[in-house]
């Protein structure tokens, strides 16, 4: 399972090539922030291939997940130090060092 941001998932799903991640992966999480920068906003704008990512859900293989207390804790502490959007501080599995 491949934990994703919305970037690639705009434009995999754009290119009609969704599939290519259930074929690599199996499955492929995305984060809250994620879903709604894709799902959410993508519906509200009626983006033309917000559809895949709705049936890519519906068929389970694609999976909106939920933060943990101490996983929302860390992605407000990415965000504040470093210039990521919510998606890609979501995707971070563990802290990022200072350089």
């Amino acid at each position: 399972m491949v934990l994703i941001d919305a970037s690639p998932l705009i434009h995999l799903a754009r290119i009609r090539q969704l599939d290519l991640l259930k074929r690599i992966y199996g499955h492929a999480l995305i984060g809250p922030a994620v879903y709604t920068e894709t799902v959410e906003a993508g519906l509200a704008i009626n983006a033309p291939d917000v559809h895949r990512l709705e049936v890519a859900l519906t068929n389970g293989w694609l999976l909106a997940g939920r933060l943990a207390s101490a996983e929302n804790t860390l992605r407000h502490d990415i965000l504040d130090r470093f210039r990521l959007g919510p998606g890609e501080a979501e995707a971070q599995p563990e802290p990022i060092q200072d350089v």
